[in-house]
């Protein structure tokens, strides 16, 4: 289940309360009116999968038709992700210091999505590195003007 934006595996469900134990291995203990009062995601009710999403800027004057070739390649060789639906890659926007991609994949079991963003993080920056893709980094400009001579005249009077 997902309470409150935490994963964890339902342990048992008691009179009073029920105990999940969560990612992180400890064991969460909450009253069964907290369950049915808060918004609760059961993971094992239908086919168990996981969507990930992993935005990907790239600079300006790449060639866009082989980057989202190389995302969803690198998506689709780790063994965690789900044949169908395939991995899909989608320009989303030009950004201002990329163009912005979202790679978007599917796992079969939600404690696979974590490990599998971390894996193809990983192996794009690599094949990307190949493939000479820059992955730009913010930019901002800083313009310093000169003081003129009216504010220069101001100075030499608050001294």
């Amino acid at each position: 289940i997902e309470l409150n934006g935490r994963g964890g595996i339902m342990k048992s469900i008691g009179f009073r309360s029920s105990i999940v134990t969560l990612d992180d291995g400890s064991n969460l203990i909450v009253p069964n009116g907290d369950l049915l009062n808060q918004h609760m995601i059961n993971w094992s009710l239908s086919k168990n999968i996981k969507k990930g999403v992993i935005p990907v800027g790239v600079g300006y004057g790449s060639d866009l038709v082989k980057v989202k070739k190389i995302l969803e390649q690198v998506a689709a060789e780790n063994e965690r992700v789900l044949k169908a639906p395939s991995p899909i890659a989608l320009a989303k926007r030009f950004g201002p210091n990329a163009v912005e991609f979202e790679l978007i994949f599917w796992v079969i079991h939600p404690f696979d999505a974590s490990p599998a963003l971390s894996e193809i993080i990983a192996a794009v920056d690599q094949r990307f590195r190949e493939e000479h893709i820059e992955i730009p980094l913010p930019r901002q400009e800083v313009h310093i003007h000169p003081a003129t001579d009216s504010q220069d005249k101001k100075d030499e009077k608050a001294e």
